[in-house]
């Protein structure tokens, strides 16, 4: 997504996007969709929650940028 288009009044967001963090702008973006992608953890053949590491601070980037 080249040029996000802005239809979302998230303050906190928004102040991200004035900063220049590109996924505060796509997260400000809520463009029509046919489908959509559920995301979550995994888990371990002992029935164990894992979580990647890279997906750890996912909650921070939603929270701040409305998008991970």
């Amino acid at each position: 997504m080249a040029n996000p288009t802005r239809d979302l009044e998230i303050d906190r967001w928004i102040s991200e996007a004035a900063n220049g963090v590109q996924l505060a702008h796509w997260g400000l973006a809520a463009p029509l969709v046919s489908w959509f992608e559920v995301k979550g953890a995994l888990v371990d053949p002992y029935g164990n929650d894992v979580v990647p590491y890279r997906k750890i601070r996912r909650h921070y980037d939603i929270f701040h940028y409305g998008f991970s």
